[in-house]
């Protein structure tokens, strides 16, 4: 959807088509689901949070000032309310689906013709990463996961997570100097 389309259905939800909002809704889940898998890392828990980021959008969607994109706001709303549900949730829950791996199967043996070893490989460094994550200062873990999977620019992400880009880059760079250093062992060949 092109931004001037967005800011019709927003304007006209603002005059009371509740439907342009479904249109909105419908245009932007997939991308705030994504993002809500890689924040709480369970599928049942990320429906709940995109739901709950819908409703909050839905409710506040009134103020909303079009400084920033549509889906800027909606990210923001992501992470702020991803960051509550973590504060919630015990320390043992997996905190994030880590991109790029190969799918694995629920046996372990990934997808068909692939190397079971290397599948194990991959799932073994998802879990390690997935636990070195959980070490990362949260709002550094978060705006990285805003920057990198949720592909906003840094001027996006500092609108999101109101703060200066330059603090956005340093959160970041420091997140992966931690991420590096804690795997440097994996990683080394």
């Amino acid at each position: 959807m092109d931004e001037l389309t967005e800011r019709q259905l927003i304007t006209r939800f603002k005059r009371g088509d509740k439907a342009a909002f479904d249109r909105l809704m419908t245009d932007h889940y997939d991308k705030v689901y994504a993002l809500a898998c890689r924040t709480t890392g369970a599928e049942d828990e990320a429906h709940a949070l995109a739901q709950d980021v819908f409703v909050q959008a839905y409710q506040s969607l009134g103020d909303f000032d079009g400084r920033s994109r549509f889906a800027t706001w909606l990210y923001s709303i992501t992470v702020h309310k991803g960051t509550d549900r973590h504060r919630a949730a015990t320390a043992q829950r997996k905190l994030s689906i880590v991109p790029g791996l190969p799918d694995l199967s629920s046996d372990g043996r990934g997808r068909a013709g692939e190397d079971p070893t290397l599948a194990l490989d991959a799932e073994e460094l998802g879990q390690m990463i997935a636990r070195a994550l959980t070490r990362v200062p949260e709002d550094q873990r978060a705006t990285l996961d805003l920057v990198t999977h949720g592909q906003v620019s840094y001027a996006e992400a500092a609108r999101a997570m109101n703060c200066s880009k330059q603090t956005i880059a340093w959160r970041v760079w420091n997140a992966r100097r931690l991420l590096r250093e804690m795997l440097q062992d994996y990683l080394e060949p």
